[in-house]
């Protein structure tokens, strides 16, 4: 029906992408929080004493910020994906592009071996990781595409 607008895919969880990337970013402040919290002994100790507070911010800072921004970008790629690949190809892509990023900002742009590298290993790492996410297969051993 013409008058009707169009539907948005929602992936397997039936939310939209958006609400996925939300949830990342949530979830990936948390984490980088956790993080920052791990890493501040070591850091404080690895600067002078004058210097810590302001390396405690930069670690702080960067941590939550961004592995908010990892998480909501994978969430959303993966949500995005998820309707018309499936959930296993989903997080081959999505993880394929969290590690691209991750690569570029890791190493100097003259290292491209690396960041493919980088990327290919997030993509599988993703992927496999989906795997346990995945229902168990049918009597004919083919799994539901969910």
């Amino acid at each position: 029906d013409i008058s009707q607008p169009p539907v948005a895919m929602s992936n397997s969880d039936g939310l939209d992408w958006t609400a996925r990337a939300a949830d990342g970013a949530v979830r990936g402040l948390g984490l980088g929080f956790l993080w920052a919290v791990w890493h501040a002994r070591q850091e404080v100790q690895r600067v002078p004493r004058i210097a810590a507070p302001a390396a405690l911010a930069q670690l702080f800072g960067s941590s939550v910020l961004g592995f908010g921004a990892l998480l909501c970008g994978y969430s959303g790629l993966f949500s995005l994906a998820e309707p018309h690949a499936g959930k296993l190809p989903a997080a081959g892509i999505a993880g394929a592009s969290v590690g691209l990023v991750i690569g570029a900002y890791v190493w100097p742009a003259q290292s491209w071996q690396l960041i493919g590298w980088q990327t290919a290993g997030f993509s599988a790492l993703c992927a496999a990781c989906q795997l346990f996410t995945l229902p168990p297969p049918d009597m004919d051993g083919h799994r539901p595409r969910r």
